[in-house]
């Protein structure tokens, strides 16, 4: 615990300035502010002051918001060489499937940076959902249910 301990100098009398001790408890405080030279006149636990900033932090982004696309850019570009990578195996063995996900690997993400991707909780468990900016439902893939979107809010169905 941190102690601060406002006193006078020993010898002089003199008003001192107030020292923050470490210590387990008042008692040891104490005994260290009489080695030091100082006879007490007050002695409370320490609680810095802080700034306004750092003592209220933002509550964190409670509902549905948007991702901006440029922050998904990493995301959507890694699901395009995956797709792309694995549709050239794909191109030897079954040759239409293979041209499909090398095709998907290159417009998924153009396709996902040009509209973005809406992400929240879903209203029925709570689970966190991402989807396309410009659909309309997805199911939550938590709990299976329906989640519409509407002016890019997510809506259950009752």
């Amino acid at each position: 615990m941190r102690f601060l301990i406002h006193g006078i100098d020993r010898q002089t009398g003199q008003a001192l300035k107030p020292i923050i001790v470490e210590e387990s408890c008042e008692r040891y405080a104490l005994e260290e502010a009489t080695q030091r030279g100082m006879l007490t006149e007050s002695i409370e636990v320490y609680k810095p002051i802080l700034p306004p900033s750092l003592t209220a932090l933002p509550p964190p982004p409670v509902g549905v918001r948007f991702i901006d696309p440029a922050t998904s850019f990493v995301t959507n570009i890694f699901f395009g060489v995956m797709l792309f990578s694995v549709g050239i195996p794909l191109l030897f063995c079954f040759w239409p499937v293979g041209a499909v996900c090398m095709l998907a690997g290159l417009i998924v993400p153009l396709y996902g940076m040009a509209v973005g991707t809406l992400r929240g909780p879903c209203p029925y468990c709570g689970h966190d959902v991402l989807v396309g900016a410009d659909m309309s439902g997805i199911n939550c893939p938590a709990c299976k249910k329906r989640i519409v979107v509407r002016d890019r809010e997510f809506v259950r169905i009752d």
